[in-house]
């Protein structure tokens, strides 16, 4: 049984060959000087400027192009790995650029790859220690297509069906944008006022990281996140990947930690003073501690953001003559504030989770409706779609400094 199951007799099967022209013309005589990147499922421009040198050596590339980030297969990017070009750009040649034949809608190539990629299709799939997938194997794979009409009716339907999505999950996530401004004004507030301080060892147990020999195969591409600064440098509250993972064997070579949810990753080096709650068990490497509570009463949240506004006084303990590096003797007697359980942000932390919880409800939705459409499952050919407004999937206050993307393309 293939990944999509049972198609409609309407419909037929064909591979990403027959579908779409790999496209790998190169911008060496520079049409153009737009540099184009991933960032969060869509190609957008690159915040920082290209040399020509580099622009000569990008795949040129037009609007309705589709890419694929085939880089580090075992890692699940949150920046998500298909998305459509808009605008003629280049972009690092390490993607699959797609341009889909008559045969195809590139709206409809778009959704359906999308849903190769939210089911985690493309992981596992590449070669080499780092699992990279690459066209000559990415066209063998086959993909199921309705007839040219009904295509198009499944993209005027979805993006209809998205864009009502998408207007209900942006909303509650201003609510969090919202509330996050409530914690940081009580955790300001609380830095500010006087309240009682204590040195953040009385709080925290401090455990440090380190990493297995890199030449030894065995101790990596295994299933235990291993967080290093650069995993940290994107800007959100939480972590959940890593962009290596360590194995069994790895994590027991070196003395590094495992570390249960729910606790805090500082950076300690290159830069110091990145934080996250991490949201899954793991380890780190010697850039990074971390910290876990020694009261689970307290909010983790409330002491990151605490830890978040000390940022630059963290910066400024630190010393050492090859890099800068925060020791453990000066995190450990930092001060921070520890005010009573009920002022620790507990009620906002409360609707927070909610209304996380229900944009996860609303993703998996648009997920699975995304799904059925495009496979089949759901016939909406008789669907009569109204005048409405495009929506986005817009991640609020979630502005990426495209760490991922620079990792990413560092693979050219």
């Amino acid at each position: 049984m293939s990944w999509y199951g049972e198609l409609p007799k309407r419909w037929g099967a064909a591979s990403v060959f027959a579908l779409f022209d790999e496209n790998t013309r190169i911008n060496s005589n520079l049409e153009t000087k737009t540099a184009l990147q991933f960032r969060f499922g869509e190609i957008v421009r690159k915040n920082i400027s290209e040399t020509e040198v580099n622009l000569k050596r990008y795949t040129l590339v037009n609007p309705n192009d589709i890419m694929i980030n085939g880089l580090n297969l075992n890692y699940d990017f949150v920046t998500q790995r298909v998305a459509m070009v808009k605008e003629t750009g280049a972009i690092t040649p390490a993607y699959i650029s797609l341009r889909p034949k008559n045969i195809i809608s590139p709206q409809y190539g778009c959704y359906l790859l999308k849903v190769m990629d939210e089911q985690k299709l493309f992981n596992g799939m590449g070669t080499g220690i780092r699992l990279t997938l690459g066209y000559s194997e990415f066209k063998k794979i086959h993909l199921p297509y309705p007839p040219r009409d009904e295509q198009d009716q499944i993209v005027r339907y979805l993006d209809w069906k998205v864009s009502g999505v998408n207007g209900l999950i942006n909303a509650k996530r201003k609510q969090i944008a919202l509330l996050g401004e409530q914690k940081r004004a009580v955790v300001n507030e609380a830095v500010t006022r006087g309240d009682k301080k204590v040195r953040l060892k009385q709080i925290f147990k401090i455990f440090n990281g380190a990493t297995p020999k890199s030449e030894d195969l065995n101790y990596w591409n295994g299933d235990i996140y291993w967080i290093t600064p650069i995993d940290l440098s994107k800007t959100t509250m939480y972590i959940e990947n890593s962009i290596r993972k360590i194995t069994k064997l790895g994590f027991y070579s070196c003395p590094t930690s495992l570390i249960p949810e729910n606790n805090i990753v500082l950076a300690t080096r290159a830069p110091i003073g990145n934080v996250r709650i991490n949201k899954v068990d793991l380890c780190t490497n010697q850039g990074c501690k971390s910290l876990v509570l020694i009261d689970k009463n307290n909010s983790v949240e409330f002491f990151f953001y605490v830890l978040d506004s000390l940022k630059k006084y963290l910066q400024s303990l630190g010393d050492g003559a090859t890099f800068t590096e925060l020791s453990n003797a000066k995190l450990s007697n930092v001060l921070i504030p520890l005010p009573p359980l009920d002022e620790q942000c507990g009620n906002i932390d409360k609707i927070i989770a909610k209304l996380n919880e229900e944009i996860a409800l609303f993703s998996e939705y648009r997920t699975r409706l995304i799904s059925d459409v495009v496979t089949g499952r759901l016939d909406v050919r008789g669907v009569v779609v109204p005048e409405f407004e495009a929506v986005g999937d817009v991640l609020v206050n979630n502005n990426s400094d495209e760490s991922e993307n620079e990792i990413n393309e560092s693979e050219e």
